[in-house]
């Protein structure tokens, strides 16, 4: 794969997941979000810099 097809795919793939009509979440190995689209957002109520690097442990509530 060339550098301009790679950046083409990465591209549509980021275009993709933000304007899909579901929620869509990537975490990494120890469940921190990495990537949330804007649908994920608006289900929850916070926005996109307010999630990035959290888990979901982090925005409930501990009992």
């Amino acid at each position: 794969m060339t550098v301009e097809e790679n950046v083409y795919s990465e591209d549509n793939f980021k275009r993709i997941i933000e304007y899909a009509p579901i929620g869509i979440v990537i975490i990494d190995k120890v469940f921190r979000w990495r990537v949330v689209n804007k649908r994920f957002c608006e289900i929850i109520g916070y926005q996109k810099k307010e999630l990035l690097g959290k888990t979901f442990l982090d925005i409930t509530y501990k009992e």
